[in-house]
């Protein structure tokens, strides 16, 4: 098993990687906008922009904090995308760098929140997420023209 060159090689990128293979790997969108420099982020990071001079925006932000031990949502109040942030909305930028916004974003969030992750399959479901976005149904990803 040690002169195995598999076994050997598994232990060489245990113990040492290289700058040029940290280099290769994709960056998601929350490294390329500064909030982790340097640091490779989780290939599941959600950086989700909301208002930060909204009462129950930064309420449910902090309770979303507490919630995600995951560590798979990054907050931001700076400005989205999509442009600054109605109050009582958020944005949604995924890992692929896709912009969700509304009933999409809260599904989003959801699926990324173990507490959270049955209603983040029951917004999949038309009806629910037709009632669930009645106000303001948003923008889903790769279909938004915005």
């Amino acid at each position: 098993l040690w002169r195995s060159p598999i076994y050997r090689s598994a232990i060489t990128l245990m113990s040492y990687t290289p700058a040029a293979t940290l280099a290769r790997r994709p960056l998601c969108y929350v490294e390329t906008i500064g909030l982790h420099a340097g640091k490779l982020c989780s290939p599941m990071s959600l950086a989700l922009h909301y208002n930060p001079n909204c009462p129950d925006c930064v309420r449910l932000a902090a309770l979303t904090s507490r919630l995600d031990w995951l560590q798979a949502i990054h907050l931001r109040t700076d400005a989205s995308p999509l442009g600054e942030v109605p109050a009582g909305e958020i944005v949604v930028v995924d890992e692929r760098a896709r912009v969700f916004s509304g009933v999409y974003a809260k599904r989003k969030v959801c699926l990324r929140i173990p507490l959270f992750f049955v209603f983040g399959l029951a917004l999949y479901v038309p009806m629910i997420r037709r009632f669930a976005g009645k106000s303001n149904p948003g923008c889903n990803g790769d279909a938004c023209e915005a």
